[in-house]
């Protein structure tokens, strides 16, 4: 039985000292996140990582037998879905606690820190009314889907791979284009508006937060599609030097930005 009045009773102990030491709620306190009423964001938070370590989803715990032990589905619905929650800059407070502690188990010297920039497809083929929601092409499958594309920047060392910061981009061809909320300031609107730029332009906003943080890395690393001209010299203008993959006619070539400071 979990006693959801206090939050050390919902996970083993290995993982008690784990949230301690990467100051787990104290960045959720940080980033404002909070409740008007009822269960804390630290209970419900520290209650959705458990189901991790039960092997269950949340519907199958909040809808089994020991039901009554939990709090209810709206209650962890609304916690998730509210606008005026900011999980990015939680995500990014808490990568960059993780990243600055892991910085003593590699040598600079010998491990290059890189900041990777990536995208990928995000399926949302049975959706209808999700705001941005745009008809794409995967390239990789050759086909066509209803969906996202899932910008996501990542830190290396060449041994760990911590997730930084992700965004959503809608397309030209939108199957919905209403914004959900009304009030502009939220940060749902904000990631509405985001949904509707360009790629390059949303990734160097990312990678300068991540640097605006204290995330340390002294390059970027990523594919053809990023690697342009102009992309680099954005990147060296924010002090960081670049890794990627060029299409020069044929074959690819691997290049390496070459600014001396």
């Amino acid at each position: 039985m979990i006693h959801l009045k206090n939050i050390k009773n919902q996970l083993p102990n290995e993982m008690n000292a784990i949230f301690s030491e990467l100051n787990v709620l104290k960045c959720l306190r940080q980033t404002s996140i909070c409740k008007q009423k009822g269960y804390s964001p630290a209970i419900i938070f520290t209650f959705l990582f458990s189901l991790v370590f039960k092997g269950k989803t949340l519907n199958q715990v909040l809808s089994g037998r020991e039901a009554d032990q939990y709090m209810k589905k709206d209650t962890v619905y609304r916690l998730m879905n509210d606008p005026h929650n900011n999980w990015r800059s939680f995500l990014l407070r808490f990568s960059a606690s993780v990243i600055e502690k892991i910085h003593r188990l590699t040598d600079p010297s010998t491990h290059l820190r890189t900041l990777v920039l990536d995208d990928s497809t995000f399926y949302r083929n049975r959706s209808q009314k999700v705001p941005g929601l745009a008809r794409l092409w995967d390239h990789a499958l050759q086909k066509g889907y209803k969906g996202y594309r899932m910008l996501t920047l990542g830190f290396s060392d060449g041994y760990s791979f911590i997730p930084i910061d992700f965004g959503l981009l809608s397309g030209k061809n939108q199957v919905n284009q209403k914004q959900a909320e009304s009030d502009q300031r939220t940060s749902g609107a904000k990631r509405f508006k985001e949904a509707q730029r360009s790629m390059p332009d949303v990734a160097i906003e990312m990678v300068q937060r991540a640097l605006d943080q204290g995330v340390y890395a002294s390059h970027v690393l990523m594919d053809k599609w990023f690697t342009s001209p102009k992309m680099i010299d954005r990147l060296h203008d924010l002090g960081i030097h670049t890794l990627g993959m060029a299409k020069m006619a044929r074959p690819n070539i691997f290049i390496k930005d070459v600014y001396i400071n």
